[in-house]
């Protein structure tokens, strides 16, 4: 019965010239598509918001979280922050085939390491600003990067 009820109640009342009209939307959509958007600047200030919202926790076994998860816990280990960033970055218009998560060897740490690369910056959860190419393999030696469309091995035979 409630159904009809608001059914007659929305049909007795005309459309009016307030009403908002959505046929410009798709317009509006495609112009949101076809903005330039400051691509490093954007991921510098996402990177630096996760840093300092979510916090390091280590885990015993090796899981990769979703963004979802990694929110939900409040943090997570380097691959989930790194996912998490990934995953925040297309959401802000970054395209993908720029993102890649890294996962290699850290020497200063003597462990596995993973962080997002972006062109010639790495951004890690251990700090809140990015790392030059040039400065951070220094420390860490890249093993296989990965994202949606794709992976590439760098491991020797």
């Amino acid at each position: 019965m409630r159904p009809l009820l608001l059914l007659l109640f929305f049909i007795s009342f005309p459309a009016t010239a307030n009403a908002p009209d959505f046929s410009e939307f798709p317009k509006w959509q495609a112009m949101l598509d076809r903005a330039e958007i400051d691509e490093e600047a954007t991921l510098r200030r996402i990177h630096a918001r996760l840093v300092k919202r979510y916090k390091y926790i280590e885990e015993e076994n090796d899981y990769w979280k979703s963004p979802a998860e990694f929110r939900h816990d409040g943090g997570g280990d380097c691959e989930d922050f790194a996912i998490a960033l990934y995953f925040e970055a297309i959401s802000a218009g970054i395209k993908e085939n720029g993102l890649f998560i890294t996962v290699g060897w850290l020497s200063d740490l003597q462990q596995v390491h993973a962080a997002l690369r972006y062109g010639d910056w790495y951004f890690d959860n251990r700090a809140a600003k990015p790392f030059s190419s040039n400065i951070y393999r220094r420390v860490f030696t890249p093993a296989y990067e990965i994202n949606r469309l794709g992976w590439q091995d760098f491991r020797t035979e």
